[in-house]
């Protein structure tokens, strides 16, 4: 089991029906759709000792929504081997402002620069090649996205894929 800080994203409508289309005609891919409902882009993972989620809930209620656009599919960790595939973020600034804040209030090192916020969408438990299947997405605009609150999410592994359980909703000021 282990815990993150995201932004949640079971509001988040994507017309994924050709990817669903490619994926059942492709190579024998054995996939799972993320379910609508633990969609979530990561913001930080937490350190395993208990922590005091009291300061952050003070500084999340100050934060307004971020509105993201989402764009293209891609594929964790790369098109030839995938193990997930997901949908673009961009790393904005008020994301990393709110990630840098998040580091601090937690007390625990930002780690490297190449954090990239991302979408998850599927999870594949045979890693395949998918350069084929994701290239027609490569431009897809998926819009602007709104997002309300942050969430403590719950990972826990069990068979072939994780499970995501919220936690805790805080919902970011208006």
């Amino acid at each position: 089991m282990s815990l993150s800080l995201a932004l949640n994203a079971a509001h988040v409508k994507a017309d994924l029906k050709k990817l669903k289309m490619g994926l059942s005609r492709g190579k024998n891919f054995i996939y799972d759709f993320v379910p609508q409902n633990e969609l979530h882009i990561t913001l930080c993972s937490l350190p395993e000792e208990d922590i005091d989620l009291e300061e952050i809930r003070k500084f999340l209620m100050n934060i307004p929504p971020l509105e993201l656009k989402l764009h293209s599919i891609g594929a964790y960790p790369h098109s030839k081997e995938a193990r997930l595939l997901w949908i673009g973020v961009p790393n904005t600034k008020e994301i990393r402002e709110l990630r840098g804040e998040l580091f601090r209030i937690l007390n625990i090192d930002e780690g490297s620069d190449d954090y990239r916020p991302i979408l998850p969408v599927v999870r594949l438990k045979n890693h395949r090649s998918v350069s084929d299947l994701i290239s027609p997405f490569k431009n897809t605009d998926f819009g602007k996205v709104l997002f309300p609150e942050v969430s403590l999410m719950e990972m826990t592994s069990h068979g072939p894929f994780p499970s995501f359980k919220i936690k805790e909703s805080i919902k970011l000021h208006p």
